[in-house]
């Protein structure tokens, strides 16, 4: 998911993200409160680029409310600014791009997920035995 209030700004990311994924389904908003609500519907995201400077609910409040309710969904916070450091923390941004930003700066948020998702990757057999009186799932490993 993409999210920013402009759309040139909008459409340049979402060109940036798709040279470094050029396989990922990219949904876009226009602000936080179309983010949240698409969240709210079910859609299911492994990563938001989050513009912090919007109307109504700003990429901050967005991504507290994900964090709150999302706490493993990765976000990326783009501005203008490099003054949001304290509040990204609390949310546990992946990163803080900013605005003009470079390739090698999507190339590094790839790298950072990347990573991350090896490092919280669950695997599971989806194995259900029936052993007597009790059932067992095998879970393989969690790093």
């Amino acid at each position: 998911m993409v999210c920013d209030d402009e759309m040139y700004d909008r459409g340049e990311l979402v060109q940036s993200v798709k040279a470094v994924w050029p396989e990922a389904r990219i949904d876009v908003a226009g602000s936080g409160q179309e983010v949240i609500r698409s969240i709210q519907k079910g859609t299911g995201y492994d990563l938001i680029f989050l513009d912090i400077y919007m109307d109504n609910v700003d990429g901050i409040q967005a991504g507290k409310w994900i964090h709150e309710n999302f706490p493993e969904l990765k976000m990326v916070f783009v501005s203008n600014s490099r003054d949001f450091g304290p509040e990204l923390f609390a949310v546990n941004a992946l990163h803080y791009l900013v605005k003009p930003w470079e390739q090698k700066d999507m190339e590094e948020i790839r790298r950072r997920f990347e990573e991350s998702a090896r490092k919280n990757a669950v695997l599971h057999t989806g194995i259900r035995e029936n052993r007597g009186d009790t059932f067992s799932e095998d879970f393989l490993y969690r790093q």
